[in-house]
Order: structure tokens, then sequence, then C-alpha cells
């Protein structure tokens, strides 16, 4: 199966950089899309939301310069609900994932995104 359209849930820790480089590695020629989400429990100010923005928005630019198709979005609310959908809205052939991180990608997100998911998941730890 060739993988296209590949969405990987991203927030900085080492464990979504492990995602970010495992779809990297098996992209055919395609695109990646970014999530970063801000959990909904989370107390959001413009702060937490600029931190997302300028973050995502230097993984994005960095991943450009190499070659690659490349976009992100920012998502708030329920984690896992929110990689879900933006995974059947995108058509993504796969979503990607690290187990753990900064509250934004746990175990938790990882095992309700596998059992809710229609499209193929993939946790890299």
């Amino acid at each position: 199966m060739k993988m296209e359209r590949i969405l990987v849930a991203y927030d900085n820790s080492e464990e979504s950089k492990k995602a970010l480089d495992k779809a990297i590695s098996i992209l055919d020629d395609g695109e990646i899309f970014l999530i970063w989400v801000i959990p909904e429990e989370r107390f959001v100010t413009p702060d937490v939301e600029r931190e997302a923005e300028e973050n995502l928005s230097e993984i994005v630019d960095n991943l450009k310069k190499k070659g690659f198709k490349c976009k992100g979005i920012i998502g708030k609310g329920d984690v896992a609900n929110e990689i879900i959908k933006e995974g059947n809205e995108l058509d993504c052939d796969l979503i990607v994932l690290g187990c753990g991180g900064k509250g934004h990608v746990m175990g938790s997100v990882a095992d309700k995104v596998v059992h809710h998911s229609h499209k193929a998941v993939m946790v890299v730890r």
C-alpha cells in the first residue's frame, strides 16, 4: 500500500519527533500533515496557542526546505477526536503518533485513536 497522505500527531515531544521521522521514512512522494492539538482540559492562553503555532510553523518550514509537501494544523479539543477527525477529513492513508508526550499524545490518546479511527494507525515508541 502506498503511503501518500500521512497525518502525524505532533507536539514537539521526543515521541512525536520519532513519529515524524517514521512517517518521513515511509512516505511515498506524498504529503505529510502535522496536527498539534491543544487539549480542551488545558487552560488555553494566547501564549499556549502562539507556542504551538510557532513550533509547528518551524517544523513545517524545515520539512518544506527539505523538499517535502507538508501542512500544519492546529486543533483544539479532545486530542484523540481531533486526530481522528482530521485523518478522515484529509482522507489520509495513515495516522502516525507517538506513545507518550507532553500531555497531548499520551497512551490513552493513542489507544483511543487506534480503536476508533477508520484509518490505518501506527503508534511509534
